[in-house]
C-alpha cells in the first residue's frame, strides 16, 4: 500500500489541484497545504520539469490565463524604462 505522501505526489504529477487530491484521499480541507506541502511541491516540480509536451503545454495555459497581466507588466517596465532614461538626458 502507497503511503498519503507518495499518493499526493502521483496525483500533484497528474495535475490535480490541491482540492482535488484531498477530495479523492478523503482529506480535510487545507491539511494538503500543512501536512504534506513537500510531496504536493515534489510532484508539481516533476509535472513541470524538463521540456516535456506537459511543460510547454502548462507554459501556453499560463500565458493564455495571464496575457492581461504580462501585457500590463510589461507596458510598467517600459514606462520605467523611459523615465529612466530621460532622467539619464536631464542630467
Amino acid at each position: 500500500m502507497m503511503t498519503i505522501d507518495q499518493q499526493v505526489r502521483i496525483l500533484a504529477t497528474a495535475g490535480k489541484t490541491p482540492y482535488e487530491i484531498e477530495e479523492e484521499l478523503g482529506l480535510a480541507h487545507y491539511t494538503i497545504h500543512l501536512s504534506y506541502h513537500h510531496a504536493l511541491m515534489v510532484g508539481y516540480e516533476r509535472r513541470y520539469s524538463g521540456l516535456s509536451s506537459d511543460d510547454k503545454d502548462y507554459q501556453k495555459d499560463y500565458y493564455a490565463r495571464n496575457r492581461e497581466w504580462i501585457a500590463f507588466k510589461k507596458k510598467e517596465r517600459r514606462a520605467k524604462e523611459q523615465e529612466n532614461g530621460q532622467e539619464q538626458k536631464a542630467a
